[in-house]
């Protein structure tokens, strides 16, 4: 044997390849995503995905990649892939391998989420992927880099694969999407801002305690607070023990323009005030979205609440 014949051999029988068994078409999407990014940095890839047209020739082209070029195989893992018989396949297949290469970690699990290992890599080290498809491909490449060494190549195999992304690839479309969204649309606003003591000897405990959980939106100020809500739904929650008195009302269009100077309130706190009603109204931890509707429901015909509904 010549030295060029003895070249040659060796080449061939070189291992630079990483073989990614994947179940198609449920597993299609990420291994593309997953052999572009590998090929970009220089690796080898081959996958199911490659093919473009089907036949005996293609899927023995894979089968030659798989035992006589790959150097590890990437099992993109989840329960219903395991299950898949070809998948099953070439595991069987990359066992026979790893026992000829004397290579135990010649499979390694990609975990998309938990699944029942099938016996032959039940001992199989993973790379974890269900924190999210980034994380797991650093971790990937830390591996493939400083554990196992895979050796890097400068065939333009990145072509190859951008060209199967724009083949698997979906054109945008002009049609109208639903949005889910947590935000509130507010047909209108309540008509009235209110400011209320508390009458005669109270116990400012009990009256703190009680304005840190009201059924209504309200903001604790000087010997009281402000609020929409009028006095008889207030009085229902502070109870007999902290009788309220009723100090003024504003309308909310001027309150916000110009504030309430007969009780110290500028413009600016004006606003700060009422965003923070406002706020309490809409948050979902209050008790009543409720906030201002309820006075919408009973006595709408005085115009002195907002309606709020869900908004997109």
């Amino acid at each position: 044997m010549t030295a060029s014949s003895k070249h040659k051999d060796t080449d061939a029988e070189a291992r630079e390849a990483i073989f990614i068994s994947h179940a198609a078409p449920e597993d299609n999407a990420f291994t593309i995503w997953l052999g572009a990014k590998l090929s970009a940095l220089g690796y080898e890839v081959w996958a199911d995905v490659l093919r473009l047209k089907g036949g005996d020739d293609w899927q023995r082209k894979l089968e030659h990649a798989l035992r006589h070029r790959a150097c590890k195989m990437l099992l993109v893992a989840n329960p219903n892939a395991v299950q898949k018989q070809g998948v099953r396949n070439e595991i069987q297949i990359a066992s026979d391998v790893a026992r000829k290469l004397q290579d135990n970690a010649f499979i390694i699990p990609l975990r998309m989420e938990p699944f029942e290992a099938p016996f032959l890599i039940a001992h199989a080290q993973y790379i974890d992927f269900t924190r999210g498809w980034a994380r797991g491909l650093s971790e990937l490449l830390e591996t493939l880099q400083e554990t196992y060494h895979v050796p890097r190549n400068t065939r333009d195999g990145e072509a190859i694969w951008r060209d199967i992304q724009l083949l698997h690839a979906k054109t945008l479309t002009h049609q109208p999407e639903r949005l889910i969204s947590n935000w509130l649309s507010i047909d209108g606003l309540p008509d009235k801002i209110r400011y209320y003591e508390f009458r005669g000897q109270i116990s400012e405990r009990r009256a703190q305690a009680a304005m840190k959980d009201p059924p209504w939106p309200l903001k604790p100020f000087r010997r009281g607070f402000l609020s929409f809500a009028r006095i008889h739904d207030l009085q229902d929650h502070f109870g007999g023990n902290l009788p309220l008195a009723s100090k003024g009302e504003r309308r909310v269009a001027v309150f916000l323009e110009t504030g309430w100077d007969k009780i110290g309130i500028e413009r600016v706190e004006a606003r700060n005030q009422f965003s923070d009603l406002a706020r309490q109204a809409l948050e979902p931890e209050s008790k009543v979205l409720r906030c201002i509707a309820v006075p919408c429901q009973s006595a709408c015909h005085q115009a002195d609440a907002c309606n709020v509904r869900p908004g997109g």
